[in-house]
C-alpha cells in the first residue's frame, strides 16, 4: 500500500507532466502573431486556485475581469482556462464561432452522470451531436409536441398549482419551494412520460431526492473535475432504478425518432435525463427568484396585478397575451438580468487553435463565460445592480425590448438552451396565473429574501415563506 508521501509524489509527477504537455508548445509559444491572453498566476497540481478570490464564482470572476480584462487566462489544476467576461466576446463565443468552441471537457462527474457524455448538455460537439440534438428538437417542438399543447399542459397545471394553493389562504406562510417544483415536474412528466404526481406520492418524493442528488453532485466543484487522477478512488454506484424505469418508459414511446445507429438507447435515455433535471431545477428556481423579487418589491407585483386586471378582464392567462402584459414580462426578463440561474455556463472546449478578443486561445482550452458580469456590465446597463424592470420596457411601457447580445438568459448559438420556448412559456404562464389569483407578501414581522443567492449548479435563493391572499378578498 502506498504511503501519503508516494501518493503524493506520484500526483505531483503526474501535474507536472500534464502541465508540460499541455504548455509545451501551444500555450506558451504558440505561432500564432496573436498575443496569449492575460493570465493569473499559478503553480503545479494547484494551478491557479491560490489566486482567485474568495466568494461566490461569478461574483470572484467578475472581480477578476475587472481588474484583468474581459479575456483572462487560467489554470484549473492541469486544465488552460480563459474566463469570458464581456458581451461582444461571449457573442463570438456562443454564436460566431459557436461551433469552434462548441466542445466539452471530459469530467468525471458528469461522465458518471451521463455515462460518458451520451447526452446533450455535457456530450462533445461534432456530427453526432449535432444530429442528436436535431432529432430531439424536432421531437420536441415538431413531431412530438407543438406549442399548442406545450400551452395546453403547462395552463393546466397552473389551474392546478392555483387550486391546490387555496386551502394556504388563511394566514399561514409556507416556502412555495415544493409547490412550484411539482408543478414544473408535473410539466415535464407530461411531455416525457404521459404522467404527473402529486406531491405527496412517493415516487415523486424519490424523484425529487434524486433530482437533488444530482443537483448536488454537479454543484459540488468535485476535485476529482479538476485532478482527474482522483478518479480511482470512488466508487461509482448504480444508478437509481425508479427515475429509469420512467425513463426507459419515454425511450419506448420515442422509438421511431431514432434514426441513427449511433444513437444508441443510452443516448436517448441521457437526453430525456437532461430534459427532467436541468428543466424542472431551472425553471422552478427562477420561479422562486420572480416571488423573492416581489415580495420585496410589493409596487411593482400591484402594478403587475393591475394590468392583468384591465387586460385579461377576469380571463385565463395564455400566452398570447404577452404581448397585453409588458410589465409581467419585463419583469421576468429583469429577474433573469439580474440573477441569472446559470451565472458561469457550462464549460465550453475550444476545438481548434483560435483568436478571441485579439487573443490567442489553443485548442483544448476550457472556456468559461460569466453571464453575470455580462448581465451587469456598467458599460451597458445603467445601475446594473438595481432592480429595474423598466429598463427592459420602451419609452410608452408598452413593448418589452431585451437588447441583445447583451441578454442571454439562455445562452445562444450551437449549444443554445433546447428548452426556451418550453421555459418561456412555464415561466409566463405559472406567474400570471399565481398573481391573477393571489396577492403574495411577507409573513408578518419577517425580514425581506436575501437576493444575493446560494450557489450551486445554478444560483437559487435560500429558503424563504410567503403569505398568500386570495385576490377577491382584497380590497
Amino acid at each position: 500500500m502506498l504511503s501519503i508521501l508516494g501518493i503524493l509524489l506520484l500526483a505531483l509527477l503526474f501535474s507536472l507532466i500534464s502541465l508540460w504537455r499541455d504548455r509545451h508548445p501551444i500555450w506558451l509559444h504558440s505561432s500564432s502573431s496573436a498575443p496569449l491572453p492575460p493570465s493569473l498566476p499559478w503553480l503545479p497540481i494547484l494551478g491557479s486556485l491560490l489566486s482567485l478570490p474568495r466568494g461566490p464564482p461569478h461574483l470572484a470572476l467578475t472581480r477578476l475581469a475587472h481588474a484583468h480584462g474581459p479575456v483572462l487566462g487560467l489554470w484549473l489544476g492541469s486544465h488552460r482556462a480563459v474566463v469570458v467576461s464581456r458581451a461582444q466576446e461571449v457573442h463570438e463565443v456562443l454564436i460566431g464561432q459557436g461551433r469552434v468552441f462548441g466542445g466539452r471537457p471530459p469530467m468525471v462527474t458528469t461522465d458518471i452522470l451521463t455515462r460518458g457524455g451520451q447526452d446533450i448538455a455535457f456530450a462533445n460537439y461534432g456530427p453526432a451531436w449535432r444530429l442528436h440534438r436535431k432529432i430531439v428538437h424536432a421531437s420536441l417542438y415538431k413531431g412530438g409536441f407543438g406549442m399548442e399543447e406545450i400551452e395546453a399542459i403547462v395552463s393546466a397545471e397552473a389551474k392546478e398549482l392555483c387550486a391546490g394553493l387555496f386551502g394556504y389562504c388563511n394566514g399561514q406562510s409556507l416556502d412555495l419551494t415544493t409547490e412550484l417544483t411539482c408543478a414544473v415536474t408535473n410539466i415535464i412528466c407530461a411531455l416525457t412520460f404521459s404522467s404527473g404526481y402529486s406531491r405527496t406520492d412517493p415516487e415523486f418524493v424519490s424523484m425529487l431526492r434524486w433530482n437533488e442528488g444530482i443537483v448536488r453532485t454537479v454543484a459540488r466543484d468535485a476535485p476529482v473535475d479538476i485532478f482527474p487522477w482522483l478518479r480511482a478512488c470512488l466508487e461509482e454506484g448504480s444508478p437509481p432504478q425508479d427515475v429509469l424505469g420512467c425513463l426507459l418508459a419515454a425511450q419506448h414511446a420515442a422509438r421511431g425518432d431514432l434514426r441513427a445507429r449511433h444513437l444508441t438507447d443510452t443516448h436517448l435515455l441521457m437526453t430525456v435525463g437532461d430534459i427532467f433535471g436541468a428543466g424542472v431545477e431551472t425553471t422552478s428556481t427562477v420561479l422562486r427568484w420572480i416571488i423573492a423579487y416581489l415580495v420585496t418589491y410589493p409596487k411593482i407585483q400591484a402594478a403587475i396585478q393591475a394590468q392583468l386586471d384591465v387586460m385579461l378582464e377576469g380571463a385565463f392567462p395564455c400566452l398570447a397575451d404577452q404581448v397585453r402584459l409588458p410589465l409581467l414580462q419585463a419583469t421576468i426578463w429583469e429577474v433573469l438580468r439580474s440573477r441569472p440561474v446559470s451565472p458561469i455556463f457550462i464549460p465550453h472546449v475550444a476545438l481548434k487553435n483560435t483568436t478571441l478578443g485579439g487573443f490567442h486561445i489553443a485548442r483544448g482550452t476550457r472556456v468559461l463565460v460569466n453571464l453575470y458580469a455580462v448581465h451587469h456590465d456598467p458599460t451597458v446597463w445603467d445601475d446594473p445592480e438595481q432592480f429595474q424592470p423598466g429598463r427592459f420596457l420602451s419609452s410608452d411601457g408598452l413593448q418589452v425590448t431585451p437588447p441583445r447580445p447583451h441578454f442571454l438568459p439562455f445562452g445562444a448559438g450551437p449549444r443554445g438552451c433546447l428548452g426556451e420556448a418550453l421555459a418561456k412559456a412555464e415561466i409566463f404562464l405559472l406567474m400570471a396565473s399565481l398573481l391573477q389569483t393571489f396577492t403574495l407578501s411577507l409573513p408578518p414581522q419577517c425580514p425581506a429574501p436575501n437576493l444575493e443567492g446560494v450557489h450551486g449548479v445554478v444560483l437559487r435563493p435560500p429558503p424563504f415563506k410567503v403569505c398568500l391572499k386570495h385576490r377577491s378578498t382584497c380590497a
